[in-house]
């Protein structure tokens, strides 16, 4: 049913519906399993009312464009006309499709948002579990950071520079944007801190953040990234952080470390932590290189999503693998026990339990009770760039320090929630590293690793 809203100040009168429960005004039903919704974008020029239709296809019977995005704020919504009748969307998707509108031509598109009824649970369920094919189907993914931020948008245009640079195979002493330190091996060049200010502020976007667009990017055959008016290449950014990595952890880490306190070390670190999994678990996906569901937590704990259970679901798409399937309808605290067991019951078994519990409250969905056996999955939004990236490199070298070597876990099972193990006398404690407190003092913390490393015999040449 529609809902006529009063006249808008020198402008035609808009209707907004207000959807059914199941969406019946909107969204057919779909009845055949490889049924999915395309939209199409009609042209237009900037000023125009996005116009769209969608209609019913079955996977692979149409050519068609998917989109990335981050949802944004829910509250915040614009208008679009969508098969003729008022459709609201939020407003970082809406900006994307005035960006990506063509004044021309008609673009075919899948729009999660848009082309899954969200309002029905079962299909959710349905069309979750289809995102890898849907991802891989399409001929071409457009990434849409956001709006470019900084004066006049110039944030974009200034990360994408900085990139060139760092992504020359060159020591981070030979770049120009560093230059020889007094009490330090390098510091910043003064005339490029502005472009680590800006490169801070594109990767602090929220897109980067969101846990659904890692299969995004990893999935479709050609990605590209779009921030504001600015374009760039995925292999753009897999050069440069595949260069850039290649020196920080190896031949330059003294140089890296000098940049401590710097905005170049925050991006450099942000870089590591966001950018480059992502690259890497591309690289591994088009090498058909097998995924688990625990190593994809693990490396994208970071991440958040507006459903917690999507921490998981999110993810299903990239694992080679595995029995969860989505499940909307269950409550949400036994959907994420159900996928932490099929984490602990898999082939990594006991290490899915690493990570921090309670530590970060406010980040734990109000009434919901979740046991704690089942780690935290998602830190303070408080949380700095490299604050975020040291607690991440603490996660991923644990596996290094595990005692029990090759002795797997038996007898496991959960009774009424609760985690039944079984315990195996594997060795003796040798010997006790430092505490890692990396939330309270960075520079410990970086020191904290290494020692841990040299003890552990990781890379213990330096």
């Amino acid at each position: 049913m529609a809902l006529a809203e009063p006249q808008n100040a020198g402008g035609p009168k808009i209707e907004y519906l207000r959807s059914k429960p199941n969406g019946e005004d909107i969204y057919a039903k779909l009845t055949h399993p490889d049924h999915i919704r395309l939209l199409t974008l009609n042209p237009g020029s900037s000023a125009d009312v996005i116009e769209c239709s969608m209609e019913v296809v079955r996977l692979g019977e149409r050519s068609y464009e998917a989109l990335s995005y981050a949802w944004g704020d829910l509250r915040v919504r614009e208008p679009i006309r969508l098969n003729g009748k008022s459709f609201q969307v939020t407003k970082n998707l809406w900006l994307a499709m005035r960006h990506l509108r063509d004044q021309s031509k008609p673009i075919v598109m899948w729009i999660d948002a848009i082309c899954i009824n969200q309002r029905d649970n079962d299909e959710k369920s349905e069309q979750v579990a289809k995102m890898r094919s849907i991802y891989e189907g399409c001929h071409h993914c457009s990434i849409w950071l956001g709006e470019s931020p900084g004066p006049a948008g110039e944030s974009a245009a200034m990360a994408s520079k900085l990139l060139d640079i760092l992504g020359k195979d060159q020591h981070l002493w030979e770049m120009p944007c560093f230059k020889k330190g007094v009490k330090r091996p390098i510091t910043t060049s003064e005339e490029y801190k502005e472009y680590f200010e800006a490169a801070k502020q594109v990767i602090d976007l929220a897109w980067w953040k969101r846990v659904w667009v890692v299969q995004e990017l990893a999935l479709p055959n050609e990605v590209e990234f779009i921030c504001g008016t600015v374009k760039f290449s995925y292999e753009k950014a897999r050069k440069g952080t595949e260069v850039l990595f290649k020196h920080c952890l190896e031949c330059c880490r003294a140089e890296m470390l000098g940049l401590l306190g710097e905005v170049a070390f925050e991006v450099l670190v942000a870089a590591y932590e966001r950018i480059g999994s992502m690259v890497t678990t591309r690289e591994e996906v088009r090498k058909g290189k097998a995924i688990n569901l625990t190593s994809l937590r693990r490396r994208f704990h970071m991440c958040q999503a507006t459903n917690k259970r999507d921490l998981f679901y999110g993810l299903l798409g990239l694992v080679s693998n595995t029995n969860l399937q989505p499940d909307y309808a269950s409550p949400w605290g036994d959907a994420i026990i159900g996928a932490a067991w099929m984490c602990v019951s898999g082939e990594n078994g006991m290490e899915f339990l690493l990570g921090e519990r309670t530590t970060y409250p406010s980040n734990r969905q109000e009434n919901v009770s979740v046991p704690s056996w089942i780690p935290d999955t998602c830190f303070d939004d408080d949380l700095s760039i490299f604050q975020a990236g040291l607690e991440q490199c603490r996660l991923l070298i644990y596996p290094f320090f595990t005692a029990s070597a090759s002795h797997s876990q038996k007898g496991l099972a959960i009774v009424h929630r609760a985690l039944k193990v079984q315990t195996c006398m594997v060795g003796t404690i040798d010997r006790v590293g430092e505490l890692c407190q990396p939330l309270e003092s960075i520079l410990q913390a970086i020191k904290t690793f290494l020692q841990w490393m040299k003890m552990a015999k990781i890379g213990t040449q330096d």
